[in-house]
């Protein structure tokens, strides 16, 4: 897999990549999703899944381009000017 055009995978082709090759990291729920986020090459992935069918149900695959989109991961202070 090419990953210069890692936007035009499929949502199928993502995760199978991710669970895969990727590396797991986290898991954090909203209010109907559990969003894992995986590591892989040097960026980071959020697998958003229904919470009544987790893998089943899986919504979007995002990629994170901004290292701030790691806020919800990080402590609350983190990008706290000091």
């Amino acid at each position: 897999m090419d990953l210069k055009n890692i936007k035009t995978f499929s949502i199928r082709d993502k995760v199978r990549l991710l669970k895969e090759r990727g590396t797991y990291l986290v898991t954090r729920i909203s209010q109907n999703y559990y969003i894992k986020l995986y590591s892989y090459k040097g960026m980071y992935f959020e697998v958003w899944s229904s919470s009544h069918l987790p893998w089943y149900d899986i919504a979007k695959v995002k990629l994170l381009e901004d290292f701030r989109q790691l806020g919800p991961y990080l402590p609350s202070d983190f990008f706290a000017r000091k």
